[in-house]
């Protein structure tokens, strides 16, 4: 009688059949079947709870900015050359010896409700003479910005100068488009920025309310600030203070349905908006406070 060599016997017993691996297989299809529809939604809910923390966080950088100067920052819907922007900085550095006109030619000129909170959070140098300049000669004739060294973007990405810090902005997520630069979504979509609108309610004595809004290039929406009231003029939300919108998950920012009133006198109740975060919206996301 032939006797087996142990070492085979051993190895027989180790191996495992087709049908055994397709048993674990099936196990496993199962586990994923049960374990995806649970853990999807908390991952896309841990998403939104970064972007809404972080909204909280800048959120108390403008207010602290406002603690600072005593005005909350403008989004530049309203300043439309140096003289009115000259009128904000002159609260920030009452004595300051900036040339103020060819700082907006050159980069004023570019800020927007996309690039505000950049601006005004991180890009300001702690100096009462040159809150704007990075490389002055310490003659305000040529103290002007010549990207990229001396953009407030530029200045956040390679730390030069003494910043004046509200929010410390991730340079990997700071955009930079004519000069300046806005700062992306924490998920989603980075390339989207946080647009940031002053509650601030213009009025044209000549014309009435006057529109706020921001084209935003990815997407082609247009973002509005939300109204206090849905189809009456005169208010927006977290009136008095400021919005900032983030466009969530869905990477947008929303569209507005035709109606018999303008669109930027309702509030949107289309679903890509309902998936929008903001700094005024109960948890973060726009659907909690329009429903």
């Amino acid at each position: 009688m032939t006797s087996r060599n142990p070492s085979q016997q051993r190895v027989r017993r180790l191996g495992v059949t087709l049908i055994e691996l397709l048993v674990v297989m099936a196990v496993i299809g199962i586990l994923v079947g049960i374990l995806v529809p649970v853990l999807g939604p908390m991952i896309f809910r841990g998403s939104e709870f970064v972007i809404s923390t972080e909204l909280t966080q800048l959120n108390q950088s403008v207010e602290n900015f406002k603690t600072e100067y005593g005005f909350y920052p403008p989004d530049f819907s309203d300043i439309n050359n140096a003289a009115e922007f000259n009128a904000y900085l002159v609260k920030i550095a009452p004595n300051h010896q900036e040339n103020v006109n060819q700082w907006w030619s050159d980069v004023g000129v570019n800020l927007n409700p996309s690039n505000a909170l950049v601006f005004w959070l991180g890009g300001l140098r702690n100096s009462a003479q040159y809150p704007l300049s990075y490389d002055h000669d310490g003659n305000p004739a040529t103290a002007r910005l010549s990207a990229p060294i001396y953009s407030p973007t530029a200045a956040i990405q390679s730390a030069v100068g003494d910043r004046k810090v509200f929010f410390e902005f991730k340079t990997e997520r700071i955009n930079v488009t004519g000069n300046v630069g806005s700062y992306g979504q924490a998920k989603g979509n980075t390339q989207l920025p946080y647009i940031y609108f002053n509650s601030d309610y213009i009025v044209d004595p000549g014309t009435g309310p006057v529109e706020k809004f921001y084209n935003e290039p990815v997407t082609g929406d247009t973002v509005r600030p939300y109204l206090k009231t849905p189809g009456v003029a005169g208010e927006y939300k977290n009136n008095d203070r400021f919005q900032i919108i983030a466009p969530g998950l869905d990477n947008r920012y929303g569209t507005y349905e035709t109606t018999g009133i303008p669109n930027w006198q309702i509030s949107p109740h289309v679903q890509t908006h309902r998936d929008n975060l903001t700094n005024f919206s109960d948890g973060g996301r726009l659907d909690k406070d329009i429903q």
